[in-house]
C-alpha cells in the first residue's frame, strides 16, 4: 500500500474520534449543525469502506475482517457519547453495550449496502486500477438516452418525495417513507457520483463541483423537509438550523468523500470502464482515376 493511501487511513482513524461529542452538540439548537456534520464524517466513512470492499481486489477473507471491525469501530464513539450526555437527557438505559450493538449494525449494513452498490459497479461498469496509461486526447463527455432517463428518474424521485413529506402529517407513515427515500437519495447520489467525478479519466474539477451542487441542492431539500414546521423562540434560529443542517447533510460526506478520492486519484487510481472504447470511422479516401480505367489499361 502507497504511503498516501496509509496516512489516509490513519487520518480516518482519527478523525472518527470527533463522534463521541455528536449527540451532546445535537441536544442543543445552536450547536446541531456541527454535530450534525460530526455524524456525516462516519457515514463517508462507511462510503469509503464499501468503495474498498466493492471495488478492492483484497482477498474475501480481508474484507470480511475489515468491514467487522470498521463497524465496530465506528460504533464504539457514539456509545461513549450516550454514556456522557448530560443526566436526564434521554429516558433509556446509557450502558456502552446498549449504545455500541445498535450502532454496530447500523454501520454494518450501511457499510454492506454500499458494498454492493460499488461491487455492481465493479461488475457492470467499470474496475479500479492502478497505473493506467494517460490517454493521448481528452475523451468528450458522452451522453446517452439512458444517462438522461436516470438523471430525469432520480430527479422527479427528489421532487415528488419533497412534495410528499411537505403535504403529510408528521407522525405519519408517508411522511417517513417520503423523509427516507430523500435521504437514500442523497446517499446513491453520493456513492455512484462522487467516485465517478475523482477517479475517472479525464478533467476532474468539472465534475467535482457538479456533483457537489447535486449534493447540497438535495441536502438542502433534505434539511427544508425537516425542518419547515419546526417553531423557534427567534427567527434566526430556524435559518440557522436550516442552514447549518444543509450544509451538514449534503455537503461533509461529499466533501470528505471527495478529498479521500482526491489522494486515491493521486495514488495513480482509475475508474476505468469495462465498455469497448468507440473508434470513430475514417473518411473514405477516392483516388482520382479515369472514367474506364478498364479500357485504359488494355488500350
Amino acid at each position: 500500500m502507497p504511503l498516501r493511501l496509509k496516512l489516509l487511513v490513519v487520518a480516518h482513524v482519527l478523525l472518527s474520534a470527533l463522534g463521541i461529542a455528536q449527540f451532546r452538540l445535537i441536544s442543543d439548537i445552536l450547536w446541531m449543525p456541527l454535530g450534525t456534520a460530526i455524524a456525516s464524517i462516519a457515514l463517508a466513512q462507511s462510503m469509503m469502506m464499501g468503495l474498498w470492499i466493492g471495488l478492492g481486489r483484497s482477498r474475501l477473507r480481508w474484507q470480511l475482517l475489515g468491514w467487522l471491525a470498521a463497524s465496530a469501530y465506528l460504533a464504539i464513539w457514539p456509545a461513549l457519547a450516550i454514556r456522557w450526555l448530560p443526566p436526564g437527557a434521554i429516558a433509556d438505559d446509557t450502558s456502552f453495550l446498549n449504545g455500541f450493538i445498535p450502532a454496530a449494525i447500523v454501520y454494518a449494513v450501511s457499510i454492506a449496502v454500499f458494498a454492493t452498490i460499488y461491487f455492481v459497479i465493479r461488475w457492470r461498469f467499470a474496475t479500479l486500477q492502478r497505473h493506467v496509461a494517460p490517454l493521448n486526447a481528452p475523451t468528450p463527455t458522452q451522453f446517452s438516452i439512458l444517462h438522461l432517463l436516470v438523471m430525469t428518474t432520480v430527479t422527479s424521485l427528489v421532487l415528488a418525495a419533497s412534495r410528499a413529506a411537505l403535504r403529510t402529517e408528521v407522525d405519519s407513515a408517508w411522511h417517513t417513507t417520503a423523509v427516507y427515500v430523500l435521504v437514500i437519495s442523497n446517499f446513491i447520489i453520493t456513492v455512484v457520483a462522487v467516485p465517478w467525478a475523482l477517479l475517472r479519466p479525464g478533467s476532474v474539477l468539472r465534475r467535482t463541483l457538479l456533483v457537489t451542487l447535486c449534493s447540497l441542492t438535495v441536502g438542502f431539500t433534505i434539511s427544508f423537509v425537516f425542518y419547515d414546521r419546526m417553531t423557534v423562540q427567534q427567527p434566526w434560529h430556524w435559518w440557522w438550523v436550516f442552514l447549518g443542517q444543509a450544509v451538514a447533510f449534503g455537503l461533509v460526506p461529499t466533501l470528505i468523500l471527495s478529498v479521500s478520492l482526491a489522494v486515491v486519484r493521486w495514488c495513480g487510481y482509475r475508474l476505468i470502464s469495462k465498455r469497448p472504447a468507440t473508434v470513430a470511422a475514417e473518411p473514405l479516401q477516392f483516388t482520382p482515376a479515369p472514367l474506364n480505367s478498364r479500357t485504359v489499361n488494355e488500350s
